[in-house]
């Protein structure tokens, strides 16, 4: 579940903030994965009611660690990794959009992206999940939103 945005026509309004696909639920995600659009509006909600989501650049890595490590990995945003910060959100019928700024130590990665107009910034929801009837999955938590968009090429 994914939301793609094409650079080519983003602009900032006057506080710098972009307003963006975050996700789309119901269209299965990279993974396969379904997730149900009612649950996961009603989570976007109740996260967005506890302040900014900082975005981090990347997915976190979670490759080869423990049970605990991944859960500890998966819960936490990476200050050094933050690329953005998500304000203030609302639902479609179909869709989560948010208001995202690029700010904090790889937003110059962000900048890079949206200096390009053949890019796009994409979006992946981090969160906690049961795969009770894979490939539908029911949320139980949403951390944050993460940019998974690959960097251009000239970007280290």
């Amino acid at each position: 579940m994914v939301g793609n945005n094409p650079v080519e026509g983003l602009t900032p309004d006057a506080e710098g903030y972009y307003t963006v696909v975050l996700a789309v639920p119901g269209v299965p995600s990279v993974s396969g994965r379904i997730y149900d659009p009612k649950q996961v509006f009603e989570h976007y909600r109740a996260r967005q009611a506890q302040g900014p989501l900082y975005v981090e650049f990347g997915n976190p890595d979670v490759a080869g660690v423990s049970t605990e490590e991944m859960y500890y990995r998966t819960t936490t945003v990476k200050e050094d990794r933050i690329c953005g910060v998500i304000s203030e959100g609302y639902t479609t019928d179909k869709r989560i959009v948010g208001k995202f700024k690029p700010t904090g130590p790889k937003a110059d990665l962000v900048h890079a992206l949206l200096s390009n107009p053949e890019a796009e910034l994409h979006f992946g929801m981090r969160s906690l999940v049961w795969n009770d009837r894979f490939p539908y999955v029911s949320v139980q938590n949403l951390i944050t939103f993460d940019l998974v968009a690959p960097a251009p090429k000239e970007v280290p």
